[in-house]
């Protein structure tokens, strides 16, 4: 067998092999290390706000409400942050079924007294 036989074997096998091992230890991962269900910690799960700035955002705050309500935590607050929109974004956000709460700013001045 010359050099150049062993050459080409090796060039031809080493992306099989290499992809074998990782999928093994991909899969060994999986079943060794990776947890499958975290536990509750101690006292529960903390409060999560999301705030969302909104600004004439119609045509795409239903879509961010609704994906933002398929987050799996617990206890989960969502507060839209409409600073002055001219469109429905108020209207669309709150009428979704379960309406998350709104903050409307008319002409997007930020008041630190509220």
């Amino acid at each position: 067998m010359s050099f150049l036989d062993v050459l080409l074997a090796f060039l031809a096998f080493y992306p099989v092999v290499t992809g074998a091992a990782w999928m093994v230890g991909g899969v060994l991962f999986r079943i060794l290390e990776e947890r499958s269900a975290l536990a509750t910690p101690p006292g529960g799960w903390p409060g999560v706000t999301v705030l969302v700035p909104a600004y004439n955002e119609e045509q795409v705050i239903a879509r961010c409400v609704q994906a933002l309500r398929g987050v799996d935590h617990p206890d989960l607050e969502i507060l839209i942050l409409n600073d002055g929109s001219a469109d429905r974004t108020v209207d669309v956000a709150t009428t979704r079924g379960w309406p998350p709460r709104t903050s409307n700013s008319p002409g997007g001045s930020w008041r630190p007294d509220i």
